[in-house]
């Protein structure tokens, strides 16, 4: 720290741990050299021949918001997900009442409300202060329920996972 302010040429009285008392150094004392941040776009060959369709591919009968979700987010793919998600906990040998897509459904749905209306911690939307609980969330779900769903829901059979050594691992 003490050479990088010599070498930005500040003075001053710092604190053992190198930190300016006050905080007032302002960043560009510590540019080194000058940043283009210009960027040169390529052009790329035949880029105006590029005729294919891009975006998602949405049916004619999309016309509310739900049915568009319905197109991301079919029935198949929550059923998949009750059921690996009764599979997992069934695995890891948990005392549980199953799920089902009607739940996973509302989980999901929460879930997106919840990060619409940002508070500290998830758990505060059932707090028995009434400044912070939100009705409709703790309505709508046992805070407790809630909170085994997020601990457990899964979308693949751990059981077939590749282990980490195997070349089938994605990462």
């Amino acid at each position: 720290m003490m050479q990088l302010e010599a070498e930005a040429g500040i003075t001053g009285n710092l604190a053992p741990d190198g930190f300016d008392s006050e905080d007032e150094i302002p960043l560009s004392r510590f540019a080194t050299k000058a940043v283009d941040w210009r960027k040169e776009i390529p052009i790329w060959p035949n880029d105006e021949n590029f005729l294919a369709d891009f975006g998602p591919n949405v049916p004619n009968y999309c016309e509310t918001p739900l049915d568009f979700f319905l197109c991301l987010f079919p029935n198949e793919l929550f059923e998949h997900i009750a059921f690996q998600t009764n599979l997992y906990a069934t695995q890891v040998g948990k005392s549980f009442a199953s799920t089902n897509v009607k739940e996973i459904k509302r989980f999901i749905g929460l879930n997106l409300l919840m990060g619409i209306r940002r508070i500290p911690y998830y758990r505060d939307f059932w707090s028995s202060k009434s400044e912070i609980r939100d009705r409709y969330i703790s309505a709508a779900k046992q805070r407790t329920r809630f909170h085994w769903l997020l601990a457990n829901i899964h979308l693949n059979n751990n059981s077939v996972q590749p282990g980490r050594n195997s070349v089938d691992f994605p990462g």
